[in-house]
């Protein structure tokens, strides 16, 4: 008889991907999104990019921070931190 499931195996882990370029990279980071098949395309997602921090983030689901990072065209993931995340109380 297999052995019940962990509550947090019932579930994918959450990740917060954090991107960030260079002004003169915006447009490249961009235009990596083209012919790039992820999920995260045709979602919007906070920037700073247009008040001058160029900066992106998004909230993901995937099994591990590799698997995250992989939602993300290469252009993007190497500019890219990944961090696991709970969702948490504040008291």
């Amino acid at each position: 008889m297999e052995a019940p499931a962990r509550v947090e195996d019932l579930f994918m882990a959450q990740y917060i991907i954090h991107h960030k370029h260079d002004p003169a990279e915006c447009a490249a980071s961009m235009a990596a999104w083209h012919g790039f098949s992820s999920p995260l395309r045709g979602r919007t997602t906070p920037s700073a990019c247009l008040f001058g921090g160029h900066q992106t983030w998004w909230r993901v689901e995937a099994d591990d921070a590799n698997d995250a990072l992989d939602l993300l065209p290469h252009f993007v993931s190497s500019r890219a931190d990944v961090f696991r995340v709970e969702e948490l109380m504040v008291p």
